[in-house]
């Protein structure tokens, strides 16, 4: 009982009007609970219409040059057919509070997987506890 598979014949719904506006602005999520974790154990924010997602789990190691950290996060960025993107995602566990006076305190960057690059984009952070976790705000 603690895997599972969702199948579409199971899982087939009518959405009320109010449903589809959620959907549609991207405030509709899955959840698995468990029975250690209540409250959820997994997530996944369901992303809407676009014409190409990207995804990057966030991590000291993919520093250049890798660092020892325990901090975490993702990010999904969604290239929309009208040529925007949106950003979406979180983090936490960083060591100290988010620097803010660095550009904001995060930003997407222009660089290849060996290389650090200039910012090309500031990203929006609603920070949490002790500023030390956030998500990113859209």
């Amino acid at each position: 009982m603690m895997a599972g598979t969702y199948n579409v014949s199971d899982n087939m719904y009518t959405l009320t009007a109010e449903q589809k506006s959620a959907l549609f602005a991207r405030n509709m999520y899955v959840n698995v609970h468990s029975v250690d974790v209540g409250s959820g154990e997994i997530r996944g924010q369901v992303l809407g219409d676009a014409t190409a997602y990207f995804h990057t789990n966030l991590s000291g190691w993919h520093e250049v040059q890798p660092i020892m950290s325990s901090a975490f996060g993702a990010a999904s960025v969604e290239f929309m057919s009208n040529g925007n993107i949106m950003l979406s995602g979180g983090f936490a566990g960083l060591s100290s509070a988010v620097a803010t006076d660095i550009a904001g305190g995060g930003h997407l960057h222009i660089g290849g997987v060996d290389a650090n690059g200039g910012v090309a984009i500031p990203v929006n952070i609603s920070l949490g506890d002790s500023d030390t976790t956030g998500f990113f705000a859209y």
